[in-house]
C-alpha cells in the first residue's frame, strides 16, 4: 500500500467511462509541478488519479491508490482526538487508520483534524469525502448534461473538463469574479460544477451518480461575545497550539518570513515549539533587496534560526499572469508567492513550510467595511464636538471601490441583466451566513468557506507545490475567530498584541511595513499607513529601469505599472485583441470586452484589470479547444438583456 501520509497535491475521480480530456497532462503541465508523480487506478465504478508534488524520498514508486487518500496537510489536534492523546508521533494517516477512518463518528473525526485538507475514502459503491472545517481546500463536483455526478476532485479545471461539460461557463460567476474577486459559494465558473460545503461528509453513490452531503460543524456566532480585552490571551495560546501541532514530528521547518508582524508571530510560535532553532529556516521572498528583506534578516538573526532568500527574477510577477492561471485555474485571481520556492528548488527540502497568510482575515478587520470601523472607533474630542454641532457634522467615511469591502460600487460596469443576478446571488448568500452569524455575517460572508477568500490563491498554490501550511488555518484559530466581535477585530489591536506576546524578543525589531513596533496602537498604525500611501509607489525606480514595477519596499510589486509596462502584459493584451473571448465579455461588461481588455483601465482598480486579462486568457484557451460558443443557448439568453447585449 502507498504511504497515506505522503503529500498529495490534487486528486480527481471520474465515475463511469474514461473522460475525453487528458487528466494526467492537465495535472502535470502546471508550474511548480513539473517533477510531480501521478498515480492512477481503475475502480469498479470508474477511475482515480492522485498527484504527488515531487518524487518520494528514496525513489520508491507508489504501488497504487490507497482506499484512503489525504489531500493537503491535516494535523491531529492534541487533546481533541476522540478523547485520546497523540502518542508515538502518529501522523494523520496512521491516526485515521487506527480509528477506522472517518467511521461512524465523522463529527469527532472532523473536530480532531485541523488544517487545509480533505479526506477521500473509496469502496466498491463509490466514495466518501470529508472536507476541512472552514473549507480551505475546496472539493468540486461536476455533473454531466443529465445532472448526474461525473467527476469529483480538488482541481477545478480538471473536474470541469472531465465532466464533459467544461464549456458550460456561468456568466454570473465570471462577473462576480471580475468585480468582487470571488464567486459566491457554492457556484463556480461552470454551471454544472459546484463546491462541497466546509466541514461536511459527502457520499458519492457511483450507481446512482448522486451526491449527498451532511454538514458536521458551522462557525455559529456566540449568543454573547467575550469582552474584546479577553481575546488577546486566547489568540496567543491558539497560535502556540497551532505551532505545536504543525511542527510535531518535523525535523526541517520552513517559515515564510517577511518584515511584517504576522510572519514574525508565526516564527516566534514555531521557535517556541521546537527544541532546536537550527531546525527552522526563515524563507524571505526577494526580487530586489529592500527594507523588508533587511528587517527579515535581522529578525531571523535575533531568533537564532537559519535564513534563506527565495530569489525571483525581475519578471516573476508579470509571468504570474499566465503561471498563476495555469496552476490554479480561474476560480480566483491567480497569484502564488510560493512558486518562487519551487523555482528555487526548495519545494521538497522541508517537512513543512508554514506561512502567516489569513491572519488579517481570521483575527483582524480586513473584511470590516470602513464605515463600520469609523462607527466603532472611540471618537476623539474634536469628533465629539463636531457631532454636537449640526453644521460641523461629517458623514462617516465609505469604503472606496479599491478596498476589498467597497467593490460593490464597481458593479455598474456590468450589464444590467448580469448586475441584477450578481446582486441577487450575493444577497441570498449573505442572508444564509447571517442566519449563522447575525452580527458578523457581512464579514464571514467574505471568507466562509475560505476557498472563496479573495487572496486564497497563495495558500491554495502553496499546498500544491510543497508541503505548505498556514498557522492561521488551524482549528484553534478558527475557534477564536468565531468568538470575535467586530469591536475585537477593530484595527487588529488585540491580534497584534497577541502576536507581540508570541514573538518574545523578536518584538524589538520594527515592522517593515510601518516602521513602528509591531504592537503599536491602531492610531499610530493608521498615521503610518497614511504617510506610506502619500509616498510614490516607485520611489526607488532609477531612470531607464527596465522593470520599474519592482521598485517597491516589499516582496510585492506595483501592479498598475506592471500591467501597463511589462512585456508579458503587453503580449497578453495583444493576443486577446482579436479573440472571440471578447464576445463573451461583451455580454458581461457595459464597456465591452475590447474596451475592458484593450488597454489598462485607469478608472478601475488594478485587481480588476488583472482579472479582466486573466479571464480573457482563460476563455481564449477554452475557445481554442471548443471552437464554438462557450454558452449554451438557454444560458446566453439569460446572460443577455432584451436588447441582445
Amino acid at each position: 500500500m502507498p504511504d497515506a501520509q505522503r503529500p498529495v497535491s490534487d486528486l480527481v475521480v471520474v465515475i463511469g467511462e474514461p473522460p475525453k480530456c487528458d487528466v494526467v497532462s492537465m495535472l502535470r503541465d502546471r508550474p511548480g509541478l513539473d517533477r510531480s508523480e501521478i498515480v492512477s487506478e481503475h475502480r469498479p465504478w470508474g477511475h482515480v488519479w492522485l498527484q504527488h508534488p515531487f518524487p518520494q524520498r528514496g525513489g520508491n514508486d507508489s504501488e497504487g491508490v490507497s482506499d484512503r487518500v489525504l489531500v493537503g496537510r491535516p494535523v491531529v489536534r492534541v487533546g481533541h482526538d476522540l478523547g485520546e492523546s497523540v502518542s508515538g508521533g502518529l501522523g494523520p494517516g496512521a491516526w485515521l487508520e487506527q480509528h477506522g477512518g472517518i467511521g461512524e463518528r465523522p463529527e469527532l473525526v472532523s473536530a480532531a483534524l485541523s488544517g487545509m485538507f480533505c479526506v477521500f475514502e473509496f469502496d466498491d459503491r463509490g466514495l466518501r469525502i470529508l472536507t476541512d472545517r472552514l473549507g480551505f481546500r475546496p472539493v468540486y463536483v461536476g455533473h454531466d448534461d443529465a445532472g448526474r455526478v461525473r467527476a469529483i476532485g480538488t482541481h477545478a479545471e480538471t473536474v470541469a473538463m472531465a465532466s464533459v461539460t467544461g464549456d458550460r461557463i456561468d456568466p454570473v460567476s465570471v462577473a462576480e469574479l471580475l468585480v468582487h474577486n470571488d464567486i459566491t459559494f457554492p457556484f463556480t465558473t461552470r454551471t454544472t460544477m459546484t463546491e462541497l460545503p466546509p466541514a461536511s461528509l459527502t457520499r458519492i453513490d457511483a450507481d446512482e451518480r448522486a451526491a449527498s452531503s451532511r454538514v458536521l460543524w458551522e462557525p455559529t456566532e456566540p449568543s454573547a461575545f467575550p469582552a474584546p480585552g479577553t481575546m488577546r490571551a486566547r489568540m496567543g495560546e491558539a497560535m502556540r497550539e497551532a505551532a505545536r501541532d504543525l511542527t510535531r514530528g518535523c525535523d526541517r521547518v520552513g517559515v515564510l518570513l517577511s518584515g511584517g508582524a504576522d510572519s514574525r508571530g508565526v516564527l516566534g510560535a514555531v521557535l517556541d515549539s521546537v527544541d532546536d532553532p537550527d531546525r527552522v529556516t526563515g524563507l524571505t521572498y526577494v526580487t530586489r533587496e529592500n527594507n523588508e528583506t533587511r528587517v527579515a534578516e535581522r529578525v531571523a538573526e535575533l531568533g537564532g534560526c537559519r535564513h534563506e532568500m527565495v530569489r525571483r527574477d525581475e519578471h516573476y510577477f508579470p509571468r504570474m499572469l499566465r503561471r498563476g492561471l495555469a496552476l490554479l485555474g480561474c476560480e480566483l485571481r491567480g497569484n502564488c508567492h510560493g512558486l518562487g520556492v519551487a523555482d528555487s528548488g526548495l519545494a521538497d527540502r522541508f517537512d513543512v513550510v508554514i506561512g502567516g497568510q489569513l491572519s488579517d482575515t481570521m483575527l483582524k478587520d480586513h473584511f470590516v467595511d470602513i464605515t463600520t470601523r469609523a462607527r466603532l472607533r472611540t471618537p476623539t474630542l474634536r469628533q465629539r464636538v463636531r457631532r454636537m454641532i449640526p453644521g460641523l457634522r461629517r458623514a462617516l467615511p465609505v469604503s472606496p471601490p479599491g478596498h476589498t469591502t467597497g467593490r460593490a460600487q464597481l458593479e455598474p460596469i456590468l450589464t444590467d441583466a448580469i448586475r441584477e443576478r450578481v446582486r441577487e446571488r450575493r444577497a441570498a448568500r449573505l442572508r444564509d451566513v447571517q442566519r449563522i452569524r447575525p452580527q458578523t455575517g457581512a464579514v464571514w460572508h467574505r471568507f466562509w468557506p475560505c476557498s472563496r477568500q479573495d487572496d486564497s490563491a497563495h495558500t491554495l498554490g502553496n499546498t500544491r507545490i510543497m508541503v505548505g501550511d498556514t498557522l492561521f488555518a488551524h482549528s484553534a484559530i478558527i475557534e477564536v475567530a468565531s468568538d470575535l466581535s467586530l469591536l475585537a477585530r477593530l484595527g487588529g489591536v488585540h491580534a497584534n498584541g497577541a502576536i507581540a506576546d508570541v514573538c518574545g524578543p523578536l518584538v524589538s525589531i520594527e515592522n517593515a511595513n510601518t516602521g513602528l513596533p509591531i504592537d503599536a496602537s491602531s492610531a499610530e498604525i493608521r498615521r503610518a499607513k497614511r504617510a506610506r500611501k502619500a509616498m510614490p509607489g516607485t520611489a526607488t525606480a532609477a531612470p531607464g529601469d527596465e522593470a520599474p514595477w519592482n521598485a517597491v519596499d516589499t516582496s510585492w510589486v506595483d501592479p498598475a505599472v506592471m500591467q501597463q509596462r511589462s512585456p508579458e502584459w503587453v503580449e497578453a493584451r495583444t493576443q486577446l485583441a482579436g479573440s472571440p473571448a471578447l464576445g463573451f465579455l461583451d455580454t458581461i461588461v457595459e464597456r465591452g470586452g475590447a474596451g475592458l481588455i484593450g488597454a489598462y483601465q485607469d478608472d478601475l482598480p488594478s485587481n480588476i484589470n488583472h482579472l479582466a486579462v486573466q479571464i480573457g486568457l482563460w476563455l481564449d484557451a477554452l475557445l481554442a479547444e471548443d471552437g464554438d460558443s462557450l454558452l449554451p443557448d438557454d444560458e446566453r439568453a439569460q446572460a443577455t438583456g432584451p436588447d441582445g447585449r
